[in-house]
């Protein structure tokens, strides 16, 4: 994760595939960010949105709530893309 500094304080500018979807989340309400870039391998591949990240959180089984919470970036933001897209799919018919 890359920093820099805004008043007085360390604010985050990136995310990393590595990290965690529960530290994504604390990241982004502590900077009060409603997305960061995330990068695979130091290249770019997306902005990830917390209001992305909430509702990945809160879909599907109640039981698997607190397991997606560590879940690696990566693989959240892939089932976010994935299920945005075949949204997309469904309605366009």
């Amino acid at each position: 994760m890359i920093n820099h500094k805004k008043n007085n304080e360390q604010a985050p500018n990136t995310l990393g595939q590595e990290q965690l979807v529960y530290a994504a989340i604390h990241i982004m309400t502590a900077s009060r960010c409603k997305y960061l870039p995330l990068h695979k391998n130091g290249k770019y591949i997306g902005n990830l949105w917390l209001r992305d990240l909430i509702y990945f959180i809160e879909t599907g089984s109640p039981e698997l709530s607190c397991h997606k919470l560590n879940y690696d970036l990566y693989s959240a933001f892939y089932m976010i893309y994935k299920s945005k897209h075949e949204h997309k799919k469904i309605t366009a018919y």
